[in-house]
């Protein structure tokens, strides 16, 4: 009988984490809320491929990140403002990004030794936010697949814009702006990925129906555009309808 063969990865991981919420009520009922999450991800695999005569193929992992919201409620028309900013370190390897592949495993030795990318790179330091902490709809949700080797803020609005009974409309407008952790993985070897503003219009209906659009323009600079080239501005719409019940 054949039998699958197992290797010794010699593999640990350690996961911090912090999680903190502040919500103030202040005068003319505004509310306040702030919120901060941090994460890293610290550890060693001493054992990554299974040949002897590759030598050490130990990586370290050091990995970092963390994300604020605020949120001011005016209280007028339901208006409130925000600012969202975060950051995840990133890696000197060339791949970029959560959808672009890992720096972590080859699946074959014989790839793992063709590849000085991959072999030479001996610290893992990029850190990725879930990807279901949805910060835009093109740059991060698309291109890079989710927050990583990224700096960002973004600053937001929202406002009721009309109820009648039990429907309401409300719209939103945000801007974010972000910046490559490092350089070297970007395809443009530069540091600024972009400008992008998206704006949603949401439609509450009674019964618990909500309709939902959004549309967003990403602008693309150096850090996603090779050379001296001008990068083309992206467009995404989507719409989403949700019943709760």
């Amino acid at each position: 009988t054949s039998c699958w063969p197992l290797a010794p990865r010699q593999a640990s991981l350690w996961r911090p984490g912090l999680w903190i919420r502040a919500n103030w009520a202040l005068p003319q009922g505004r509310k306040l809320r702030v919120e901060l999450e941090a994460g890293g991800a610290i550890g060693s695999i001493e054992n990554l491929q299974r040949r002897p005569d590759l030598e050490d193929t130990g990586k370290e992992i050091s990995a970092f990140g963390a994300a604020l919201e605020s949120e001011l409620q005016w209280g007028r028309d339901d208006l409130r403002f925000g600012l969202d900013a975060g950051f995840a370190t990133g890696d000197d390897a060339d791949h970029l990004g959560y959808k672009d592949g890992q720096n972590a495993v080859v699946a074959q030795d014989a790839d793992y030794e063709l590849d000085d990318n991959v072999r030479n790179n001996a610290t893992l330091t990029s850190f990725y936010f879930h990807p279901g902490y949805r910060r835009d709809l093109i740059l991060f949700r698309q291109v890079l697949g989710t927050v990583t080797n990224a700096i960002y803020a973004r600053p937001w609005a929202s406002r009721r814009l009309l109820e009648m009974g039990d429907v309401t409309l409300s719209g939103r407008v945000d801007a974010t702006w972000a910046s490559a952790s490092r350089v070297a993985s970007t395809p443009g070897k530069g540091r600024h990925y972009g400008v992008e503003l998206d704006g949603r219009l949401t439609l509450g209906l009674p019964h618990g129906f909500q309709v939902l659009g959004a549309a967003g323009v990403l602008l693309p600079l150096d850090a996603l555009t090779p050379g001296d080239e001008v990068g083309d501005p992206a467009v995404a719409a989507q719409a989403l309808m949700t019943w709760q019940f």
